[in-house]
Protein backbone atom coordinates (compact mmCIF):
# COMPACT_ATOMS: atom_id res chain seq x y z
CA UNK A 1 0.00 0.00 0.00
CA UNK A 2 1.25 3.51 -0.75
CA UNK A 3 0.93 6.89 0.89
CA UNK A 4 -2.29 8.18 2.36
CA UNK A 5 -4.25 10.84 0.48
CA UNK A 6 -7.60 12.54 1.01
CA UNK A 7 -10.56 10.48 -0.22
CA UNK A 8 -10.52 10.55 -4.01
CA UNK A 9 -14.19 11.35 -4.49
CA UNK A 10 -15.27 13.41 -1.57
CA UNK A 11 -15.37 13.17 2.18
CA UNK A 12 -18.15 11.47 4.06
CA UNK A 13 -20.78 13.88 5.35
CA UNK A 14 -23.29 11.35 6.67
CA UNK A 15 -21.32 9.05 8.93
CA UNK A 16 -19.56 5.98 7.70
CA UNK A 17 -19.68 5.50 3.91
CA UNK A 18 -21.95 2.73 2.69
CA UNK A 19 -20.47 -0.35 1.05
CA UNK A 20 -22.58 -1.62 -1.83
CA UNK A 21 -22.09 -5.11 -3.29
CA UNK A 22 -23.19 -5.20 -6.93
CA UNK A 23 -23.28 -8.56 -8.71
CA UNK A 24 -25.09 -10.11 -11.64
CA UNK A 25 -25.90 -13.15 -9.51
CA UNK A 26 -27.88 -12.20 -6.40
CA UNK A 27 -26.64 -15.24 -4.45
CA UNK A 28 -23.01 -14.28 -5.08
CA UNK A 29 -23.65 -10.75 -3.90
CA UNK A 30 -25.40 -12.00 -0.78
CA UNK A 31 -22.49 -14.35 -0.02
CA UNK A 32 -19.97 -11.51 -0.18
CA UNK A 33 -22.30 -9.27 1.80
CA UNK A 34 -22.52 -11.87 4.58
CA UNK A 35 -18.74 -12.32 4.62
CA UNK A 36 -18.23 -8.57 5.02
CA UNK A 37 -20.82 -8.41 7.79
CA UNK A 38 -18.78 -11.07 9.57
CA UNK A 39 -15.83 -8.67 9.52
CA UNK A 40 -17.83 -5.73 10.91
CA UNK A 41 -18.19 -4.17 7.46
CA UNK A 42 -21.94 -3.74 6.95
CA UNK A 43 -22.82 -3.84 3.27
CA UNK A 44 -25.91 -3.55 1.11
CA UNK A 45 -26.66 -5.59 -1.99
CA UNK A 46 -27.20 -3.41 -5.03
CA UNK A 47 -28.76 -4.39 -8.35
CA UNK A 48 -26.41 -3.92 -11.28
CA UNK A 49 -27.76 -1.31 -13.70
CA UNK A 50 -28.53 -2.54 -17.18
CA UNK A 51 -26.32 -1.41 -20.06
CA UNK A 52 -26.89 2.28 -20.73
CA UNK A 53 -28.87 2.74 -17.49
CA UNK A 54 -27.29 5.06 -14.89
CA UNK A 55 -26.59 4.08 -11.31
CA UNK A 56 -29.24 5.06 -8.77
CA UNK A 57 -27.61 8.21 -7.41
CA UNK A 58 -30.23 8.40 -4.67
CA UNK A 59 -28.71 5.19 -3.28
CA UNK A 60 -25.04 5.51 -4.22
CA UNK A 61 -23.22 8.63 -3.02
CA UNK A 62 -19.70 9.89 -3.86
CA UNK A 63 -18.27 8.88 -0.47
CA UNK A 64 -19.63 5.32 -0.75
CA UNK A 65 -17.81 2.27 -2.07
CA UNK A 66 -19.18 -0.09 -4.70
CA UNK A 67 -17.78 -3.61 -4.80
CA UNK A 68 -18.47 -4.71 -8.37
CA UNK A 69 -18.43 -8.50 -8.90
CA UNK A 70 -18.07 -9.25 -12.60
CA UNK A 71 -16.49 -12.19 -14.41
CA UNK A 72 -16.06 -10.03 -17.55
CA UNK A 73 -16.51 -13.04 -19.81
CA UNK A 74 -16.04 -11.61 -23.29
CA UNK A 75 -15.90 -8.26 -25.14
CA UNK A 76 -19.52 -7.35 -24.41
CA UNK A 77 -19.03 -7.89 -20.69
CA UNK A 78 -15.86 -5.78 -20.77
CA UNK A 79 -17.66 -2.92 -22.48
CA UNK A 80 -20.46 -3.03 -19.90
CA UNK A 81 -18.06 -3.33 -16.96
CA UNK A 82 -16.02 -0.35 -18.17
CA UNK A 83 -19.21 1.69 -18.53
CA UNK A 84 -20.34 0.77 -15.01
CA UNK A 85 -16.99 1.70 -13.50
CA UNK A 86 -16.69 4.94 -15.46
CA UNK A 87 -20.21 6.11 -14.57
CA UNK A 88 -20.26 4.91 -10.97
CA UNK A 89 -20.85 7.93 -8.70
CA UNK A 90 -18.88 6.27 -5.89
CA UNK A 91 -15.47 4.72 -5.52
CA UNK A 92 -15.36 1.29 -7.12
CA UNK A 93 -13.42 -1.93 -6.54
CA UNK A 94 -13.82 -4.67 -9.14
CA UNK A 95 -13.59 -8.37 -8.30
CA UNK A 96 -13.22 -10.48 -11.42
CA UNK A 97 -12.25 -13.98 -12.48
CA UNK A 98 -10.75 -12.55 -15.69
CA UNK A 99 -6.98 -13.12 -15.89
CA UNK A 100 -4.67 -10.20 -15.35
CA UNK A 101 -3.91 -8.36 -18.55
CA UNK A 102 -6.06 -6.34 -20.91
CA UNK A 103 -9.26 -6.62 -18.84
CA UNK A 104 -7.59 -5.36 -15.68
CA UNK A 105 -5.88 -2.53 -17.55
CA UNK A 106 -9.21 -1.53 -19.14
CA UNK A 107 -11.03 -1.45 -15.80
CA UNK A 108 -8.28 0.50 -14.06
CA UNK A 109 -8.21 3.03 -16.89
CA UNK A 110 -11.99 3.43 -16.47
CA UNK A 111 -11.46 4.68 -12.92
CA UNK A 112 -11.55 1.63 -10.64
CA UNK A 113 -9.78 2.15 -7.33
CA UNK A 114 -8.53 -1.42 -7.63
CA UNK A 115 -9.10 -4.58 -9.64
CA UNK A 116 -8.81 -7.78 -7.63
CA UNK A 117 -8.92 -11.48 -8.40
CA UNK A 118 -12.15 -13.21 -7.45
CA UNK A 119 -9.88 -15.70 -5.66
CA UNK A 120 -8.59 -13.06 -3.24
CA UNK A 121 -8.69 -14.00 0.43
CA UNK A 122 -11.27 -12.35 2.63
CA UNK A 123 -8.47 -10.85 4.74
CA UNK A 124 -6.90 -9.17 1.71
CA UNK A 125 -10.28 -7.99 0.42
CA UNK A 126 -11.15 -6.43 3.78
CA UNK A 127 -7.74 -4.76 3.95
CA UNK A 128 -8.19 -3.27 0.48
CA UNK A 129 -11.70 -2.03 1.30
CA UNK A 130 -10.49 -0.39 4.51
CA UNK A 131 -7.64 1.37 2.69
CA UNK A 132 -9.98 2.68 0.00
CA UNK A 133 -12.48 3.89 2.61
CA UNK A 134 -9.62 5.67 4.39
CA UNK A 135 -8.71 7.47 1.17
CA UNK A 136 -5.49 5.55 0.57
CA UNK A 137 -4.11 4.95 -2.90
CA UNK A 138 -4.10 1.15 -3.18
CA UNK A 139 -2.47 1.24 -6.62
CA UNK A 140 0.78 3.14 -7.08
CA UNK A 141 0.01 6.35 -9.06
CA UNK A 142 2.82 5.65 -11.54
CA UNK A 143 1.49 2.14 -12.10
CA UNK A 144 -2.02 3.53 -12.62
CA UNK A 145 -0.71 6.11 -15.12
CA UNK A 146 1.16 3.34 -16.92
CA UNK A 147 -2.02 1.26 -17.22
CA UNK A 148 -4.00 4.24 -18.50
CA UNK A 149 -1.35 4.82 -21.17
CA UNK A 150 -1.31 1.11 -22.01
CA UNK A 151 -5.09 1.13 -22.51
CA UNK A 152 -4.86 4.21 -24.73
CA UNK A 153 -2.26 2.38 -26.83
CA UNK A 154 -4.46 -0.73 -27.03
CA UNK A 155 -7.47 1.37 -27.99
CA UNK A 156 -5.52 3.15 -30.72
CA UNK A 157 -4.20 -0.15 -32.08
CA UNK A 158 -7.62 -1.81 -32.05
CA UNK A 159 -9.29 1.18 -33.70
CA UNK A 160 -6.74 0.94 -36.50
CA UNK A 161 -7.37 -2.80 -36.85
CA UNK A 162 -11.14 -2.20 -36.81
CA UNK A 163 -10.71 0.24 -39.68
CA UNK A 164 -8.84 -2.39 -41.68
CA UNK A 165 -11.38 -5.09 -40.90
CA UNK A 166 -14.20 -2.80 -42.03
CA UNK A 167 -12.70 -2.77 -45.53
CA UNK A 168 -13.27 -6.49 -45.96
CA UNK A 169 -16.24 -7.68 -47.99
CA UNK A 170 -18.53 -10.21 -46.28
CA UNK A 171 -17.04 -13.01 -48.39
CA UNK A 172 -13.45 -11.97 -47.68
CA UNK A 173 -14.26 -11.84 -43.98
CA UNK A 174 -15.88 -15.28 -44.11
CA UNK A 175 -12.90 -16.80 -45.92
CA UNK A 176 -10.35 -15.26 -43.56
CA UNK A 177 -12.39 -16.36 -40.53
CA UNK A 178 -12.23 -19.90 -41.87
CA UNK A 179 -8.48 -19.56 -42.41
CA UNK A 180 -8.09 -18.35 -38.81
CA UNK A 181 -9.91 -21.51 -37.67
CA UNK A 182 -7.39 -23.69 -39.49
CA UNK A 183 -9.23 -24.52 -42.71
CA UNK A 184 -7.11 -24.84 -45.84
CA UNK A 185 -7.92 -23.00 -49.06
CA UNK A 186 -8.98 -26.30 -50.64
CA UNK A 187 -11.32 -27.10 -47.74
CA UNK A 188 -12.86 -23.63 -47.92
CA UNK A 189 -13.38 -23.93 -51.68
CA UNK A 190 -15.08 -27.29 -51.23
CA UNK A 191 -17.27 -26.00 -48.38
CA UNK A 192 -18.37 -22.89 -50.30
CA UNK A 193 -18.69 -24.67 -53.63
CA UNK A 194 -16.35 -22.28 -55.43
CA UNK A 195 -13.10 -22.64 -57.33
CA UNK A 196 -9.83 -22.83 -55.42
CA UNK A 197 -8.58 -19.82 -57.37
CA UNK A 198 -11.57 -17.82 -56.11
CA UNK A 199 -10.72 -18.62 -52.50
CA UNK A 200 -7.09 -17.70 -53.05
CA UNK A 201 -8.21 -14.45 -54.64
CA UNK A 202 -10.33 -13.62 -51.59
CA UNK A 203 -7.41 -14.43 -49.28
CA UNK A 204 -5.04 -12.22 -51.25
CA UNK A 205 -7.53 -9.34 -51.39
CA UNK A 206 -8.20 -9.68 -47.68
CA UNK A 207 -4.49 -9.67 -46.84
CA UNK A 208 -4.01 -6.51 -48.87
CA UNK A 209 -6.90 -4.75 -47.11
CA UNK A 210 -5.55 -5.78 -43.73
CA UNK A 211 -2.09 -4.57 -44.70
CA UNK A 212 -0.33 -7.86 -44.00
CA UNK A 213 1.81 -10.05 -46.22
CA UNK A 214 0.90 -13.54 -45.03
CA UNK A 215 -2.09 -15.72 -44.20
CA UNK A 216 -0.67 -16.25 -40.72
CA UNK A 217 -0.69 -12.51 -40.02
CA UNK A 218 -4.23 -12.16 -41.39
CA UNK A 219 -5.40 -15.11 -39.29
CA UNK A 220 -3.82 -13.56 -36.19
CA UNK A 221 -5.85 -10.37 -36.70
CA UNK A 222 -9.06 -12.36 -37.22
CA UNK A 223 -8.46 -14.29 -34.01
CA UNK A 224 -8.28 -10.96 -32.16
CA UNK A 225 -11.53 -9.78 -33.75
CA UNK A 226 -13.69 -10.37 -30.62
CA UNK A 227 -11.29 -8.27 -28.53
CA UNK A 228 -11.10 -5.62 -31.25
CA UNK A 229 -14.88 -5.39 -31.50
CA UNK A 230 -15.15 -5.09 -27.73
CA UNK A 231 -13.20 -1.84 -27.99
CA UNK A 232 -13.92 -0.57 -31.51
CA UNK A 233 -16.96 -2.21 -33.19
CA UNK A 234 -16.29 -3.31 -36.76
CA UNK A 235 -18.77 -2.62 -39.56
CA UNK A 236 -17.88 -4.65 -42.61
CA UNK A 237 -18.50 -2.86 -45.82
CA UNK A 238 -17.83 -3.75 -49.42
CA UNK A 239 -19.66 -6.21 -51.59
CA UNK A 240 -18.56 -9.82 -51.84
Amino acid sequence: MSHTHPPSRGTAHRGRPTIHVAARLALLGQTVQAALHGRDLPALCLRLPDEGVPWARSLVRPDDLVLLLDDVDGPGDLRRARERVATCPARCIVLTSAPTGMVWVALMSSGAEAVLSAQISLDDLVETIEHVLAGDEVVDPQRRASMVQEWEDITSQFEEMAGRLSRLSPRELDVLERVSHGESAAEIADSLGVALTTVRSHIKAGRNKLGVSSQLAAAAILRRRPDIEGVAPVATGGKA
